[in-house]
């Protein structure tokens, strides 16, 4: 290997070739715990990213790294480069509401089934007035 990359950093950038997307050390570190510590994972991602090999994207929460169109494969490998990965926003569950009125869904209960005022209750048979609770 060349520019000081070793076969843990050959690995790492293997996984993440393999599995797309962007990384975080945190993630890496989970996914390798065994194997690398969170100090190891930070610096073979440095140095991976120092040769060209990874792009990185400074974001709020830290650092993420992904192989892109613009990286170099590393020596000897042969990397298909994927489609730039960019987010996609779903579109919405429902239709939009705010532009109308609003319109209740249809009840599933027979009619007068929740109208204790008019409708008493039936308790064992025998129909009970409603009585209030404020008196």
């Amino acid at each position: 290997m060349s520019k000081c990359i070793t076969q843990d950093c050959a690995m790492l950038w293997r996984f993440i070739v393999k599995k797309g997307g962007w990384w975080g050390v945190l993630r890496l570190t989970r996914e390798w715990a065994p194997t690398f510590s969170l100090a190891e994972v930070e610096q073979h991602l440095a140095t991976l990213h120092k040769g060209g090999f990874l792009e990185a994207m400074r974001l709020r929460d830290g650092t993420v790294y992904s192989f892109t169109a613009k990286c170099l494969p590393l020596p000897g490998e042969d990397v298909q480069h994927a489609e730039p990965f960019e987010p996609q926003t779903p579109g919405p569950r429902r239709p939009e509401v705010m532009g109308s009125h609003y319109v209740p869904p249809a009840s599933t209960y027979r009619s007068g089934a929740l109208d204790f005022v008019r409708l008493p209750s039936v308790l064992m048979g025998q129909p009970q007035p409603y009585r209030s609770t404020l008196a």
